[in-house]
């Protein structure tokens, strides 16, 4: 029996742990397993971000763990992101060709193939940008809300080190 990927991800889901940033080389990072109905799912949310670079540049990804071979992203959010993403000529016709160098999301249903029941590609090629940059808190409320990660609100903000100029 294969693994329903849309159901998934259609599910409410929670994160199974609490989500620690661990500090890894100059990266903040943490690793979560997710759950459905109290029962743990083949499913990661993975946060990203740097240790010096506050307030900006926060990945968290929806990941599926297979039992043998990589994790594969199912869906990403990119708050306040360093670099611009071009869906190319993919995706709703409103944001093909045209460069997001601003918060977006990589919803799961813009990036799979339900027919063929796999991903379009290996690293979400297409995204949609947010009217307007939210803050920390807010973005943990639209992950809830289009992730349908429902206690999403308890991943701490990243304990990122300000510089001194």
């Amino acid at each position: 029996m294969g693994v329903d990927l849309a159901e998934m991800m259609e599910a409410n889901k929670r994160l199974a742990l609490d989500a620690g940033w661990a500090v890894q080389n100059e990266e903040l990072t943490f690793v979560v397993p997710l759950e459905i109905e109290g029962a743990t799912i083949p499913l990661n949310l993975r946060g990203k971000t740097y240790l010096r670079q506050p307030d900006r540049n926060v990945m968290l990804q929806v990941e599926f763990v297979p039992d043998i071979g990589k994790t594969e992203p199912l869906s990403r959010f990119d708050w306040k992101p360093f670099h611009t993403h071009n869906n190319r000529n993919r995706g709703p016709a409103k944001w093909r060709f045209i460069p997001l160098n601003q918060t977006h999301v990589h919803a799961f249903n813009l990036n799979w193939l339900a027919d063929d029941k796999k991903m379009i590609g290996k690293n979400l090629p297409v995204a949609t940008p947010l009217e307007a940059d939210p803050s920390f808190t807010e973005m943990l409320a639209i992950l809830k809300q289009k992730f349908k990660i429902l206690n999403a609100s308890e991943i701490p903000p990243p304990p990122w080190e300000r510089r001194l100029i």
